[in-house]
């Protein structure tokens, strides 16, 4: 069994808490449901200390609805799963799982980091319109 916390950020620094991460080379996970439980799975399962490389970040928007914002860190098992070098990976989209071709996955990639973060925050925004952003 693993080290798992729940950690409480107030929503008026939620958006310097994913800033913080995206800068340290976590990635923006978005799509699919059914998609994003299976990656958690193949690349940051549960119980295994591969689980800390992984965050939801809940809460209510602006419109009263739930939004869950999943990142990511570029650990070995991302690097395996990935057929290209993930340096410049910044947001992960994923698709609907396919029986016969499995999930079809989309990155945005930025060489500039600041530029990157800044446009996956814009890409946040605009997915799930958080409160004080």
């Amino acid at each position: 069994m693993t080290n798992e916390k729940l950690e409480i950020i107030e929503t008026s620094n939620a958006k310097e808490h994913i800033r913080s991460l995206l800068m340290d080379g976590w990635i923006l996970i978005h799509g699919d449901t059914k998609a994003i439980q299976a990656m958690e799975e193949a690349v940051y399962k549960p119980g295994t200390k591969h689980n800390n490389d992984f965050r939801i970040i809940t809460g209510i928007n602006e419109e009263g609805k739930l939004y869950a914002i999943c990142l990511g860190k570029k650990n070995p098992n991302f690097r395996r799963m990935c057929s290209t070098s993930v340096t410049n990976i910044r947001s992960i989209t994923l698709y609907p799982l396919d029986e016969n071709m499995g999930s079809k996955i989309h990155t945005f990639e930025s060489i500039d980091l600041k530029e990157g973060v800044d446009m996956v925050l814009n890409i946040i925004k605009e997915l799930y319109n958080p409160p004080n952003w």
